[in-house]
């Protein structure tokens, strides 16, 4: 997860607004929306204190943790950095496949094992990496449905949470996600 990503985001989300597009979903149009146990309001969120669970298994030393997290969060990070938004329409097509390389990002990392010193932070981090992954999953709904109202609000609270996640990783030498 970059900052230019979600200024891009944003962009394509003011584009939407602005174009006149959103609203209301077409009749007759299911989409499925990832829930959330975290609870928001409609500008800000937190990265939950509680976190995900760590995987059980021989822990990584610290270096060892922040070493595979930064090329996991690197690869993601060189993806989203390929992905080229100028319009709405280019924002509603590629939301999908962001979405994906968030999710599988969270999926990815989850899979690490952090030294017992690391456990509660890299939690927190999990914590706040797959509820973004939500958010995003969420937003490209929401713009495949030309639903730019119920957007703009998540948006604002996946710009929030990626701020303390940037913190809170950069705290633990996780750069990029």
């Amino acid at each position: 997860m970059l900052f230019s990503y979600l200024a891009t985001l944003a962009f394509a989300t003011m584009a939407l607004a602005t174009s006149g597009c959103g609203g209301s979903s077409k009749s007759g149009t299911t989409h499925t929306v990832v829930a959330t146990a975290a609870t928001t309001t409609a500008d800000s969120a937190t990265v939950p204190t509680g976190g995900e669970k760590v995987a059980a298994g021989k822990p990584l030393t610290r270096a060892k943790l922040v070493a595979r997290a930064n090329a996991i969060c690197g690869s993601t990070h060189t993806k989203l950095s390929a992905i080229s938004v100028k319009t709405g329409e280019q924002f509603t097509r590629v939301l999908p496949q962001i979405a994906i390389y968030d999710s599988a990002e969270f999926k990815e990392l989850s899979k690490l094992t952090p030294p017992a010193s690391m456990a509660h932070e890299w939690s927190r981090i999990l914590g706040g990496v797959h509820l973004y992954s939500e958010y995003v999953n969420r937003i490209a709904n929401y713009a495949q449905a030309n639903n730019s109202t119920s957007a703009a609000p998540l948006f604002r609270a996946a710009n929030a949470l990626h701020r303390q996640l940037v913190v809170i990783a950069a705290h633990n030498g996780v750069r990029h996600c």
